[in-house]
């Protein structure tokens, strides 16, 4: 599954994984990556405010500053 490349804060706006994780019946996002305090964070907020289960694994993530 691809979705398409966004250009915004959030992996969510402006693209079709929304329309693509109900599809496949998808109910848990779980976010790993970089720039945690903006991209990360705000992906996180927006799967949740669309009722998805939100994870995000500290381990795994990272920001300019602690």
């Amino acid at each position: 599954m691809i979705a398409k490349e966004h250009w915004g804060g959030s992996e969510f706006a402006n693209t079709d994984l929304d329309f693509l994780l109900r599809q496949h019946g998808i109910g848990h996002v779980v976010l790993i990556g970089l720039i945690t305090n903006t991209c990360i964070e705000t992906t996180g907020r927006f799967a949740s405010e669309l009722g998805y289960h939100v994870a995000l694994v500290t381990d795994a993530t990272a920001a300019f500053t602690p």
